[in-house]
């Protein structure tokens, strides 16, 4: 045994050795190659070789040595590892020679982990699976292991991008017992008149949605007053029957929204709930939360109040019915409707030229609907262009979601949604930009929504002459975000803005009712955590994902099958992307977006003069980020430039299509 003295000396050479090494803490992240990095805490990111990667998960939090490497730059040595959320994971069974592997599905992780014989649960090659990371490689030679959970599906299974999408993202697919049985119980045929509902089911309120649409969360009214317009929107209103805490209540603040997936929708609440007890069926009488708003003149709002309400949706009405009205006129409604109908378009046109001088009105693009055959395959895409009765939808529902805001912001509750405009880092970009183009503004007028709004409005109304900037200025944009602080919507042009009128399908209206039910003293809303916020945030996040992740595959399989029958088909489509390696393409009549790249350099390897061939190649390349242009042989690209094309390629496995260029 060693002595005491013997053993503080040992402990005093450790303590020296680990106080002359470069230690700091940081997060791993992955690559597109095997090797990986290290975002440390101070600022700084360190490089992992491919051997090293093999010990750890993008998403660990780890200690490291930062050492300098061949090439003087900053390598990191692993330590230890603090933490490891990544535990779960889905991608293909594979099998070489004896071993057994999961390669997995993950951003940024080329990867394949062991599974022992117990832990395959009788997968087969090829097929998709979900797995439970059982022994993390960190102290295990990079070697870790992962049990079989689930086994998805095969190719050829009908439907299996879908399914393998949901286990991907782990989004609630299925409704528990408790559930079922409490959706079965609520009814709104006890809700009544009095008890601090008011009756206005003499209101000649309709709904205007998809033909297709079940969850039907707003019903629309108005009246001209004046020389104004009185507008109820009568809101479905979830809130009045599920309580507070309980089951379906916590499982709607779970699944955060309804996830719109091609090939079937996955409900924020039981469709015995959502398509049926609280949706503003025509006939029938439901509870709502109504907002009666008044407007002048130009369609500003001059009032608005919340009030609950009993109220019974006179007619279903398509957008298609109500457009085809509108410009063609027919008998597809009666006489009330029809002028009713007339009123909502003369108030949409005029509450969208308010917009457009008072606030922002954000570009009108086309929608791509995937319609699906037998085999859960795309079989077409419908283009579909934005009508007068979505425009008149729009309007009400962007109203109601301001006036919502304001009242929220007043007593400092609910769920916001906000924008603050151009990302701090490209403000001075933004401004040289401006300065080119004779345009001067300093950091503080980009940076207060006054000032936004009204260089944005002057681009717009300067027409095509400043449409390239107008462009490349959005691309500057940061991201909205969900907020309990109220603050202004620059994408939008308002001070404030929260929205209510889709309480079925989306959490955060759900929750902005029970907040305004407090402000009018008809209930109480919870409080809401930063991580019951942070977790609703992300969840929101990953149902967006899942949702291009799945159109992304059907869109490349669908691409696949038309490269093999026309291969020389050009399509055309406008420039939606730069980079410094090449251009993304939209295509105009389907929405499929592709790339095509610009830096060949590495076509050439095997040949002795595959560095200089590289290096010539990347010599003709030349990005302006502010610009936001490209320069490739002799041609400039820019964003919105229309192109044709044709399809190079499709990548099923990484889900990427190639465009090459038409000459």
């Amino acid at each position: 045994m060693l002595k005491n003295d013997a053993l503080q000396q040992l402990s005093q050479l450790k303590a020296s050795i680990r106080a002359q090494k470069d230690l700091a803490e940081g997060t791993v992240r992955g690559s597109q190659g095997r090797f990986g990095f290290v975002a440390l805490d101070d600022g700084r990111e360190v490089f992992l070789d491919p051997d090293t990667m093999q010990r750890v998960f993008p998403g660990d939090r780890v200690e490291v040595n930062v050492v300098t490497n061949t090439k003087g730059k900053p390598q990191a040595e692993l330590e230890k590892l603090i933490s490891s959320e990544f535990k779960f994971c889905t991608g293909r069974y594979r099998v070489r020679g004896k071993g057994h592997f999961v390669d997995i599905d993950y951003p940024q992780l080329n990867r394949w982990i062991f599974l022992p014989p117990k832990a395959r649960n009788k997968a087969k090659e090829g097929d998709f699976v979900a797995a439970r990371i059982t022994r993390h490689p960190f102290d295990n030679e990079g070697k870790g292991q992962a049990r079989i959970e689930t086994v998805i599906g095969a190719d050829g299974d009908a439907g299996i991008e879908r399914d393998y999408i949901i286990a991907k993202h782990r989004l609630p697919g299925h409704w528990s017992t408790a559930a079922l049985e409490q959706a079965q119980q609520l009814d709104t045929a006890g809700v009544s008149a009095g008890d601090g509902r008011r009756d206005l089911t003499h209101l000649h309120f309709v709904t205007i949605d998809a033909d297709t649409t079940l969850d039907m969360d707003d019903a629309l009214c108005i009246e001209e007053q004046g020389e104004g317009w009185l507008l109820h929107v009568a809101i479905a209103d979830p809130t009045g029957l599920i309580a507070p805490g309980s089951v379906i209540d916590k499982i709607a603040r779970m699944r955060a929204n309804t996830v719109y997936l091609t090939g079937g929708a996955l409900s924020m609440l039981p469709e015995q709930l959502s398509h049926a007890t609280v949706s503003l069926v025509a006939g029938e009488q439901r509870p709502a939360l109504v907002a009666k708003i008044t407007l002048d003149h130009s369609a500003g709002v001059s009032g608005f109040e919340f009030i609950p309400a009993l109220i019974r949706s006179r007619q279903k009405l398509s957008y298609l019915q109500v457009s085809t009205y509108l410009e063609q006129g027919g008998e597809a409604v009666d006489s009330d409707t029809g002028a009713m109908l007339q009123r909502l378009s003369r108030f949409g046109a005029k509450r969208h030229q308010y917009r457009a001088e008072q606030a922002l009105v954000m570009d009108e693009r086309p929608d791509y609907e995937l319609v699906l055959n037998a085999q859960c395959k795309v079989e077409s895409i419908e283009k579909r262009e934005r009508t007068i009765a979505h425009r008149i939808v729009e309007e009400a529902m962007l109203v109601t979601n301001c006036c919502a805001g304001e009242l929220l912001a007043q007593h400092e509750l609910g769920l916001f949604s906000r924008h603050g405009g151009f990302r701090q880092e490209r403000l001075k970009d933004v401004r040289l930009l401006l300065q080119e183009n004779d345009r001067p503004v300093t950091d503080q007028q980009l940076s207060e929504l006054d000032g936004y709004r009204a260089l944005i409005n002057s681009l717009q109304q300067s027409g095509d002459s400043h449409a390239q900037l107008l462009s490349t200025l959005k691309r500057m944009l940061q991201p909205s975000e969900l907020s309990r602080e109220a603050g202004p919507h620059f994408g939008l042009g308002f001070s404030h803005y929260a929205t209510v009128t889709s309480p079925i399908r989306r959490y955060q209206d759900y929750f902005n009712h029970l907040a305004i039910k407090q402000i009018i003293g008809a209930g109480s809303a919870p409080p809401l955590s930063d991580s019951e916020l942070d977790a609703l945030r992300q969840q929101l996040a990953s149902g967006r994902t899942a949702c291009r992740q799945l159109d992304q595959w059907l869109l490349c399989q669908y691409m696949q099958q038309r490269l093999r029958k026309h291969r020389d088909a050009v399509y055309a489509g406008k420039i939606v992307l730069l980079n410094s390696q090449g251009i993304g393409v939209r295509l105009d009549d389907t929405g499929i977006d592709g790339f095509i790249g610009f830096n060949t350099g590495n076509k050439n390897a095997g040949n002795k003069n595959n560095s200089k061939k590289k290096d010539e190649n990347k010599s003709k390349l030349s990005f302006d980020q502010r610009r936001m242009k490209l320069s490739a042989d002799g041609s400039v690209y820019q964003l919105d430039q229309p192109l044709q094309v044709k399809v190079a390629s499709v990548d099923l496995d990484r889900r990427q299509i190639s465009f090459s260029l038409h000459t």
